[in-house]
């Protein structure tokens, strides 16, 4: 019989459902500067998946995206606001969360609430109901410690910004860190819930902007992301939206015992993990291979405790398996027991 230590090593894993809630990252004006982005990548410390906005269409891998940001913001921001709305769309019944870093708080503050940039009218999001369980800002040159509302740098590059939190934004948590140029300003924004972090980076250049981009993955802002996704996944369901005809769709994709292992998948991954461990990334969620097959690939990353690189991590264990509805429903069973 496998103990439920064995059966977490083996079953940690799990794809994301409606109680899940849907992770959207947003970066900043260097951060896209690969083809692919980067902000999906920093953000895996945070253990839960995420889903990239990019807003860079023009000379997107050149040093132009360093200077392009006040003509093209509100381009940026619209393009912004139609991805948000499009994942949002193909993720019915998802509560949502969107944490954005540098100008990328700009360009998302701008989708949500509306506002006008680079002489761009943008209409406030429309979601068609849904709201923004958690907006989560880093790094952001939202505000002045004297304005707390908007920054006079932000109305010098021709972007104005209505102050507050957006009407479907729930929740605002902004973080900024002193030492960051960027940021050290933001302190006060209107409506958010402002949290100051220190020592962002392994190290300052001299520009402070280590600090900067360190703040992606400070140890508090690691820890609410985490916070906000396992509280959120433990909300009430959302009630489905009616169908054609007044019918409520039914989601019989999964079966219902797969549905539960994602629901209490949160909550096992917390309460297993070692004082060691820095992070579990999930790599591939019970990616569905046939049948009642299911791919899960996961990956522990341990904290470095001595020697040049300590207060970094490393991967220190992978697991690769394809997993039966029969062991699914056994990991269902114990993780039951183990949470009582």
């Amino acid at each position: 019989m496998k103990t439920l230590f064995t059966l977490f090593l083996s079953l940690l894993a799990g794809v994301a459902l409606a109680a899940e809630p849907l992770v959207i990252v947003v970066h900043g004006i260097g951060g896209g500067n690969r083809d692919d982005g980067w902000s999906h990548d920093v953000a895996k410390r945070w253990s839960v998946e995420t889903h990239e906005v990019t807003f860079r269409q023009e000379n997107r891998n050149t040093g132009s995206s360093f200077t392009d940001f006040a003509r093209n913001g509100g381009d940026w921001a619209k393009s912004a606001q139609d991805q948000i709305r499009d994942l949002v769309k193909k993720n019915p019944g998802r509560r949502v969360v969107i944490v954005a870093h540098s100008w990328g708080t700009v360009a998302t503050k701008l989708a949500l609430a509306g506002g006008n940039a680079g002489g761009v009218e943008i209409p406030p999001i429309n979601l068609d109901g849904a709201e923004v369980e958690e907006l989560v800002t880093l790094g952001s040159p939202l505000g002045r410690a004297d304005n707390p509302d908007i920054a006079f740098n932000l109305q010098q590059l021709g972007v104005n910004l209505a102050p507050g939190r957006p009407k479907v934004v729930k929740h605002w948590t902004n973080f900024y860190d002193p030492e960051d140029p960027v940021s050290n300003q933001s302190r006060k924004l209107a409506g958010a819930d402002n949290i100051e972090v220190t020592k962002s980076g392994y190290w300052a250049d001299v520009t402070g902007m280590t600090y900067h981009t360190g703040i992606w993955q400070n140890p508090k802002v690691n820890k609410h992301v985490w916070d906000q996704f396992v509280r959120i996944s433990n909300l009430p369901p959302l009630p489905p939206k009616p169908g054609p005809g007044g019918l409520r769709p039914i989601d019989s994709s999964v079966p219902d015992v797969v549905a539960e292992y994602r629901r209490l998948l949160p909550q096992h991954l917390q309460a297993n993990k070692k004082p060691w461990h820095t992070r579990i990334e999930l790599i591939r969620n019970a990616e569905p291979q046939g049948g009642d097959r299911y791919r899960v690939n996961w990956a522990t990353w341990c904290l470095i405790e001595k020697g040049p690189d300590t207060g970094k991590d490393y991967m220190c264990f992978e697991n690769d398996s394809v997993l039966s509805l029969g062991q699914i429903g056994q990991a269902v069973r114990e993780m039951k027991a183990g949470l009582r």
